[in-house]
């Protein structure tokens, strides 16, 4: 890698004008010094686009005209695929919030076309936050390995008409949340799960999609996610790592603030410590991570991490579908 090489910046595109990508993205691309934003496409919201970049109402001309090196997709999530492929037919990188993709025939799909030659990406900033680099830091003292992961991760209902209540456009609270169970999982247990157990919880039957969701899934290591997601809720989303002598206990663990400290709160023996992590903007750190990747042009651990994903996200969307409730049942998974 060439000093010249670390200081050019990735040029990205945007397709979709999202109120994450309006809110969080677009703001920390403008302010970091590792991405250049190029574009910005959007079929509905062209109009509005205030950004001072080229602006597109066709995705396709965006792709091919704007001379990015990255396509970072920020649309409902039933339009993911179509323009993951696209893109990378055209030799792009892809960033890509999440869910993806949908089911695990895309993600197969998506992974041979990148072929380890392009980058697949899936946007999950929470990860890239320090609060969760600490947290693996502090597991690597403990005494014995970590036993449980316990997920609360809630919002009130979406808003008449929004994609969220939608089956048609990727709706339903096992994509929109489902992710943070699956990747929390995979981040700090480093290992493959060997079985889902999902309950759907049906309130209102919004667009035919379930309004929550519990589920427990376990890993060949003997470690467990328990986990509890869903729309209509009080807003909450906190993370428990529970081992033999240690707990540790996180609120905001999912969505942190980037201009406010946050805490790590630490029981061992009945003693209990509080460790604050200053504040950090975790979409500014996910694209300096994403250009890391990139300069190193080493992308098979970051496109098997993102099939490994939407294998399991997969598993865990078809077990609800055979667990309605009052039958019980189990998914085992084929993790590539």
């Amino acid at each position: 890698m060439t000093t010249q090489n670390l200081h050019k910046r990735s040029r990205i595109l945007l397709l979709g004008y999202s109120s994450i990508a309006r809110r969080r993205v677009i703001p920390a691309m403008l302010q970091s010094s590792h991405t250049s934003l190029v574009g910005i496409a959007s079929k509905h919201n062209y109009q509005h686009i205030k950004e001072k970049v080229e602006a597109y109402q066709s995705y396709k001309t965006a792709i091919d005209k704007s001379g990015c090196d990255t396509v970072y997709i920020s649309l409902h999530n039933s339009a993911h695929y179509q323009w993951i492929c696209y893109a990378l037919s055209k030799g792009k990188n892809i960033i890509c919030d999440k869910p993806a993709v949908l089911t695990k025939t895309e993600a197969q799909d998506c992974f041979q076309l990148a072929s380890n030659k392009l980058l697949l990406f899936e946007s999950l900033p929470y990860l890239h936050h320090q609060q969760h680099h600490t947290l693996l830091q502090l597991l690597n003292k403990q005494r014995g390995p970590l036993q449980a992961v316990i997920v609360c991760f809630g919002i009130p209902a979406p808003p008449q008409g929004n994609y969220r209540s939608s089956r048609d456009l990727g709706g339903g609270c096992m994509y929109d949340l489902g992710p943070y169970l699956v990747s929390v999982g995979q981040h700090y247990f480093n290992s493959s799960p060997t079985t889902i157990l999902t309950y759907p919880i049906y309130k209102k039957r919004r667009g035919g999609v379930p309004d929550a969701l519990a589920a427990t899934i376990g890993y060949r290591n003997h470690g467990v996610v328990h986990g509890y997601i869903g729309f209509g809720l009080e807003y909450i989303n906190k993370l428990e790592l529970w081992g033999e002598t240690f707990h540790f206990s996180l609120d905001r663990a999912f969505t942190s603030p980037s201009d406010a400290p946050v805490a790590i709160q630490y029981k061992n023996q009945d003693t209990i410590k509080t460790l604050t992590i200053q504040p950090c903007d975790a979409f500014s750190e996910m694209l300096k991570d994403y250009r890391l990747i990139q300069l190193s042009g080493k992308y098979q651990k970051t496109n098997s991490s993102f099939l490994k994903r939407a294998t399991v996200l997969d598993a865990l969307i078809q077990s609800a579908r055979i667990n309605t409730p009052g039958r019980n049942g189990k998914q085992i998974l084929d993790v590539p």
